[in-house]
């Protein structure tokens, strides 16, 4: 019985040890246990971040094959057009891209120099002297571009390719270093049989009118709709009766409409000026009175008077109602040489005109006085634009140059003024400049197939700008001189006239 008492009592003592070894072995499962669980959470993160990674991997490798493709299919499109070009071009290739940077314009082409330049303004035989030495086929043949919609029944063209995707074939350059950039987009362009000597909006942007061989061209200028031509034999209605034209050439070199957009009028190489009334399809007024070619035409915005510029050195007001002339610019103090480019200041105050003998002159538009001659052009200006509000004169110049010019003081200092700031950017002559609305922009277009934008606030704010800090941008549309730049007065629109014998309608914004 003792024994089985003492065997009892050593069992109920080794149960605690049992219970306590049990116990220790159980925290070191759960240890064990939380160890391992941690590990397969740190492995499903692991798996899951890999995971992760891979399917990025996949994407990035399909965007790349996409871009590989997308690349692929625009190179071999720019090879067929590039190719497609240099067939029509005969060896010249237009940049059809955006670039970057601030690279030198088209390079100065060799040809008729100043001396020789009246000539421009002369025969029509002499509008080489105007458009760079490109092929002939370029610049008179039926189709300036290849895969170019003929718009002789008034549809505007766009180039395409093979598949029909439109190419484009003008190119914008922005200035690194400018404060303001701008998006500019081609709208419309409008094919013509001869060099495009002039473009002009109406004032209310719903027509632009161009100059050309003959005739000028009356175009919607939403649309690029052709809505009707104007010559010496009357209103055109189709492309036979522009082919039925009596022979010889006599070109348009200018055109502008009335303030209530009603008249057309165009200056042309015949020494007259015609006044068209637009929804009569009828001639108004021949004005003549010039012993020259017409160069330049400009209305006033009273409606009351129009103003002409000549080869034969003067510049004359016209009267709208009677089609009299009632004053002649120009007297012992010049013009020297022909009237290249004249323009009505907006208040109707003034008359200005850019002339051959380098000067540009102010005249007051009723007594005819002149009031000052801005002087500081090294050769024959071409063109001559008024700010919106009167207070500056922008001139441009076969020294490739433009010039802006402080009318503020005007009549009460010396003749001979000094100009505001000079505007250096092209590489070839500068043809025609024009204020944007509100003065904002300053446009040019020259014979290095340029249009340019300057930024005029700056310096009329008194801010101080390098002569050699260039233009805003550049923008490369032609094959050609670009030898007409006219704005909308309603909307960011402007267009621009060439001897690639086009016209095309731009819109732009600021970014």
């Amino acid at each position: 019985m003792y024994g089985t008492q003492a065997a009892r009592s050593g069992a109920s003592t080794r149960i605690p040890d049992l219970l306590e070894q049990l116990k220790s072995e159980y925290d070191a499962l759960g240890q064990e246990s939380t160890l391992l669980k941690a590990q397969k959470e740190d492995f499903e993160r692991k798996l899951e971040s890999q995971i992760a990674e891979l399917n990025m991997m996949t994407q990035t490798l399909t965007e790349l094959e996409r871009q590989h493709r997308q690349m692929k299919n625009t190179y071999e499109d720019e090879i067929k057009w590039l190719k497609r070009q240099i067939e029509s071009a005969g060896g010249v290739v237009q940049p059809r891209k955006d670039g970057a940077g601030m690279p030198s314009v088209a390079s100065k082409v060799e040809g008729t120099q100043s001396s020789a330049l009246p000539s421009c303004f002369g025969t029509a035989a002499a509008h080489s002297a105007l458009a760079d030495a490109i092929p002939n086929s370029q610049i008179m043949g039926d189709t300036p571009m290849a895969n170019a919609t003929n718009t002789s029944a008034g549809e505007p063209s766009k180039a395409v390719d093979s598949k029909g995707r439109q190419l484009d074939d003008w190119n914008v350059v922005h200035n690194p270093n400018a404060t303001s950039k701008m998006h500019i987009e081609l709208c419309h362009t409008l094919e013509h049989d001869s060099v495009v000597c002039c473009v002009r909006f109406s004032n209310d942007g719903r027509y632009v009118a161009t100059g050309c061989n003959k005739t000028a061209v009356l175009y919607e200028a939403e649309t690029g709709k052709r809505l009707g031509m104007f010559s010496n034999e009357g209103v055109l209605d189709s492309q036979v009766a522009l082919d039925n034209l009596t022979c010889g050439d006599s070109y348009v070199r200018s055109v502008c409409f009335s303030p209530d957009s009603r008249y057309l009028v165009a200056g042309a190489e015949d020494k007259t000026i015609k006044v068209w009334d637009i929804q009569g399809r009828r001639l108004r007024h021949s004005l003549q009175g010039h012993s020259k070619d017409i160069y330049s035409v400009d209305y006033s915005s009273d409606g009351r008077y129009i103003v002409s510029g000549s080869g034969d050195k003067r510049a004359k007001l016209w009267d709208v109602a009677s089609g009299e002339c009632i004053l002649t610019f120009g007297d012992d103090d010049g013009p020297k040489d022909g009237v290249t480019s004249v323009a009505v200041s907006p208040d109707c105050r003034y008359i200005a005109a850019g002339s051959l003998d380098r000067l540009v002159r102010l005249w007051d538009i009723k007594t005819g006085k002149l009031i000052d001659k801005f002087d500081g052009h090294n050769d024959s200006v071409y063109s001559v634009s008024f700010s919106p509000d009167v207070k500056y004169l922008a001139s441009g110049s076969l020294d490739k140059t433009l010039k802006l010019w402080d009318l503020s003081a005007t009549g009460n200092r010396t003749v001979m003024s000094k100009c505001k700031h000079t505007f250096q950017g092209h590489k070839d002559f500068v043809l025609s400049v024009v204020f944007a609305m509100k003065g904002s922009w300053l446009i040019s277009g020259s014979k290095d197939r340029s249009v340019q934008f300057w930024d005029p606030r700056r310096i009329v704010a008194g801010g101080q700008v390098s002569q050699d800090e260039g233009p805003v941008l550049i923008l490369q549309g032609h094959l050609n001189s670009v030898i007409s730049v006219a704005h909308s007065p309603s909307s960011f629109v402007f267009a621009t006239g060439s001897g690639d014998k086009r016209a095309r309608i731009w819109k732009y914004r600021e970014t």
